[in-house]
Parts: C-alpha cells; sequence; structure tokens
C-alpha cells in the first residue's frame, strides 16, 4: 500500500526573470551578469534584453549562463515596436517576472509586463540616471537628434 505522500521528488520549474537592460555597456550589466554567477541555476533562470544591438563581444563576462535576446530599439515613433516585442517574448519565454534598471527600459518593459499580467520589478541601481537618459544616450536617440 502507498503512503498518502509520494516519495518522488516534485520537479520544480526554476523562476524566469527577464532583465530589461538599455545596453550592455553601463555598469548595471555587471550587476546582473555577476548576479547570474552567484544565484541557484536550479531555481532560477536570467535572461536580458537589451535595447540595442549587440555586437559579440558585448554578450557578457564568461561563466553567467544567460541568454542576451537584443531587442532592436529604433528610437522616436517607432519605440513602440520596442514594446511589441516585449510582449511576445515574455510569453514565448515563459517569463515569470521582468525586473528593469533604468527608466528607459521601464518606459517599454513595464507596460509589457502588465498587459502579459507579469509582476515587474524596478530596481534604480544609481541615484543619478542621465548615464540611462535616453536624451544623452546618442546610440538610443537615432540620427540627427
Amino acid at each position: 500500500m502507498r503512503s498518502s505522500r509520494d516519495e518522488r521528488p516534485v520537479p520544480v520549474r526554476r523562476l524566469r526573470v527577464l532583465h530589461v537592460l538599455p545596453d550592455l555597456r553601463v555598469g548595471t550589466q555587471h550587476f546582473v551578469f555577476t548576479l547570474a554567477q552567484h544565484v541557484d541555476s536550479e531555481q532560477f533562470q536570467f535572461l536580458v534584453a537589451c535595447l540595442e544591438d549587440l555586437d559579440n563581444r558585448e554578450a557578457g563576462p564568461g561563466g553567467a549562463n544567460i541568454e542576451v535576446i537584443p531587442l532592436h530599439h529604433q528610437p522616436g515613433r517607432r519605440g513602440v515596436l520596442t514594446f511589441m516585442k516585449l510582449v511576445p517574448l515574455i510569453h514565448e519565454q515563459r517569463v515569470d517576472v521582468v525586473h528593469t534598471h533604468s527608466f528607459l527600459d521601464r518606459l517599454f518593459a513595464h507596460p509589457a509586463a502588465l498587459v502579459s499580467r507579469i509582476p515587474v520589478v524596478h530596481t534604480l541601481n544609481m541615484v543619478y540616471e542621465r548615464a540611462h537618459d535616453f536624451r544623452e544616450r546618442k546610440s538610443l536617440r537615432g540620427p540627427g537628434s
């Protein structure tokens, strides 16, 4: 006769956390990749969505097992496409939590997470966010800005 408690371990799905970053050149990316190296990989899986296009040397430090997904953000009116890319990404990747780190990535990721009914965490990694301010980032402003 079987006991009421099944002795087989119940597989637990890892919590999938989508970190949305403006690019991989600012100190925040070091925080995310370092955190990924130190969390329990059986409990958490990190994904990084990056607003800017990437080249191979920006993919992050070795040892961090993180999938980096470029969103190919286009400034101006086409910026809404970034939101429209995030919503299906959240569903396809089965994201459990969206974590934003600056004003710009929060601008797109927060509404996408809310539409997807996924919790959002916003970490203000520095009091002075001018480094992330899209008006100050030539690469995110578009040509002729």
